[in-house]
């Protein structure tokens, strides 16, 4: 791959992982809330 494709790539990855780190943080704090419960 080429620094070039390589640096366009960076922000998409970045924004994927802010997305699912995000949505795993909500869930986590809705969950000691006892709405969502997983188990």
């Amino acid at each position: 791959m080429l620094a070039g494709e390589y640096a366009n790539w960076v922000p998409i990855v970045g924004s994927i992982i802010a997305l699912v780190g995000f949505g795993t943080v909500v869930y986590f704090l809705f969950s000691k809330d006892g709405k969502y419960d997983g188990k």
